[in-house]
């Protein structure tokens, strides 16, 4: 059975005691003053005993106007005011200075009256909320944004706390790093990337941006599937896909399909069996899971309980179709700003890596050359900001041009990946095999007979409508790009 504290005569959190103590250090130490400052800001509510609320504001207040804080400066500034008897007078004042002994654990101390502070809060909206869904009229869905919102500002809050890691403190974890040889939170097995990236990083936040159909969605697949089959646990957030055709784009890759055929139901026997043998065994087994979500609140929401389950990579497709509800902004480049700039802060905060992709502007197409700039960047210049790495795509293909513009050499079933900006290295561009009929992304060396070593791309006429096709006519030259 559930108590109500109010009702049940109970006491809200409080650590009065511990307010004692940081005020009467706040009155004798400048130091201790202005850390409780940068704690508590001008919040005189964090104090629960109504006396310690009038001396901190009393406190906060001399501070800002540069007066200097003593016992006797304090006293007059409470007479001043007329505040001194609901300061608890003189004595009282007095007898809180008389608790001093050290600074030395004043952040200790303001952690607790934070807890109890933010105990209270949570407790106070959890009773109105609870009161108002009787009503008819009650809005669950507002309500549920209301109480998501009064968490984030406690969450902002406590990591504002976090105590701040000194130089020789950042060297040794950095030496420790070192001699541990350890891999990127994401390691890259790419060889033909490994030569200018081996990962992705705790706290990167990377934009994948590419014109419609050029192959954002798979290559961010690519890179989740080859983490997840070195038993890094990812997430796939889809805002505009279900969550079977996202596997779908997965199982195409992983178990050697068409995923054009395996859309229409129309597999050759041998890609039925690969999906229901051992290949489709192994996709069940990669430690991947799928969402299809809309709002970034919700987004977040989901990375910090995955991220505290292990996930470690997250990817959202798409960045620009990311919705805020109940918050107004003036223009829509705004919102995007405010919405990568969470998605990068979610990032460091969880130590996790995020890969949003993002549309490129239309304008790249109308350009004699059609390879994308960062500047190209739907909406908002803060995406390229923000992000660790910028990785954009390039199809030629896509195009109907024939040959690469630097060197002539032919560009079917290949792909440039442009690392545009690289935070923690060197801008670099990378061309790759791409079989996009496979949402498959490989190494040019590995893969450059990879079309004459199994049954491949068909000619879409040739197909009969049933599952088990045995068409004969499979010809990638005749297939339109993907």
């Amino acid at each position: 059975m559930e108590i109500n504290l109010l009702t049940a005569g109970k006491m809200p959190p409080h650590a009065v005691e511990f307010e004692k103590i940081v005020l009467g250090q706040c009155i004798v130490e400048k130091e201790a003053l202005n850390k409780i400052i940068f704690f508590f800001g001008d919040n005189e509510q964090i104090f629960y005993d109504p006396k310690n609320v009038v001396i901190w504001k009393a406190l906060h207040s001399m501070n800002s106007r540069n007066i200097p804080v003593s016992m006797l400066t304090l006293i007059q500034e409470l007479l001043r005011e007329n505040n001194l008897n609901a300061a608890g007078g003189d004595e009282y004042i007095i007898s809180l200075t008389m608790r001093v002994s050290s600074s030395a654990h004043i952040e200790y101390h303001a952690r607790i009256i934070l807890q109890k502070y933010y105990a209270r809060v949570m407790q106070n909206k959890s009773f109105e909320t609870g009161a108002s869904l009787y009503a008819e009229s009650t809005d669950v869905f507002k309500k549920v944004d209301e109480m998501r919102e009064v968490l984030n500002d406690i969450e902002d809050s406590i990591n504002k706390t976090k105590p701040d890691k000194t130089a020789k403190e950042l060297h040794a974890e950095m030496i420790q790093r070192l001699n541990d040889n350890a891999p990127k939170l994401v390691p890259i097995d790419y060889e033909d990337l490994k030569q200018d990236i081996d990962g992705f990083d705790e706290g990167d936040f990377i934009i994948i941006g590419a014109r419609p159909s050029q192959g954002k969605t798979a290559i961010a697949l690519n890179f989740l599937y080859r983490a997840a089959a070195q038993g890094i646990s990812c997430a796939f957030f889809s805002l505009e896909m279900s969550e079977v055709n996202i596997h779908s784009r997965v199982a195409a890759n992983v178990c050697d399909v068409s995923y054009w055929r395996l859309s229409r139901k129309m597999l050759f026997p041998e890609e039925v069996e690969n999906l229901y043998g051992k290949k489709g065994g192994y996709l069940e087994s990669l430690p991947i899971d799928y969402s299809n979500v809309r709002n970034l609140f919700d987004i977040i929401s989901k990375i910090r309980i995955k991220a505290k389950a292990g996930v470690k990579l997250f990817i959202i497709d798409y960045l620009q179709i990311i919705g805020t509800t109940g918050m107004k902004f003036g223009t829509r480049e705004q919102e995007v700003s405010f919405i990568s700039r969470m998605l990068k802060a979610t990032a460091l905060d969880l130590k996790v890596v995020i890969i949003a992709l993002a549309q490129v502007d239309k304008r790249v197409d109308a350009r004699p050359v059609k390879r994308p700039l960062a500047a190209d960047l739907r909406e908002s210049a803060a995406i390229e900001q923000d992000a660790d790495i910028v990785i954009l795509l390039y199809r030629p293909e896509f195009y109907h041009i024939k040959e690469w513009d630097d060197n002539q050499e032919p560009t079917a079933g290949l792909i440039e990946l442009q690392f545009a900006k690289y935070r923690n290295g060197n801008p670099f561009t990378k061309r790759m095999r791409f079989w996009g009929d496979k949402m498959r992304l490989a190494d040019i060396a590995t893969e450059n007979n990879y079309k004459n070593s199994s049954r491949e791309y068909s000619d879409e006429k040739s197909l009969e409508p049933n599952l088990f096709s045995d068409s004969k006519n499979d010809d990638y030259n005749n297939i339109a790009p993907f």
